[in-house]
């Protein structure tokens, strides 16, 4: 449990330096970040395949949920 908290409290870390990014306040987490060889800035890329993936398996998702509703 120990572990997973770390691992939660790090990616929420790096998830409000991106976003502090976004609105124009970057942090001092971004530089820690290039010191250990990362740039966070650059490494988030979706591709669009990926994102049409996602859009079909939402519709599905929908299809599935509305085929199993139960009649009341």
């Amino acid at each position: 449990m120990l572990g997973l908290m770390g691992l939660g409290v790090g990616l929420q870390t790096i998830t409000g330096t991106l976003g502090g990014y976004l609105v124009g306040n970057p942090s001092a987490v971004s530089e820690l970040l290039r010191l250990g060889g990362w740039e966070p800035y650059t490494t988030f890329f979706l591709p669009m395949w990926v994102v049409y993936m996602l859009i079909a398996a939402s519709v599905l998702l929908l299809i599935i949920a509305a085929m199993g509703r139960r009649k009341v």
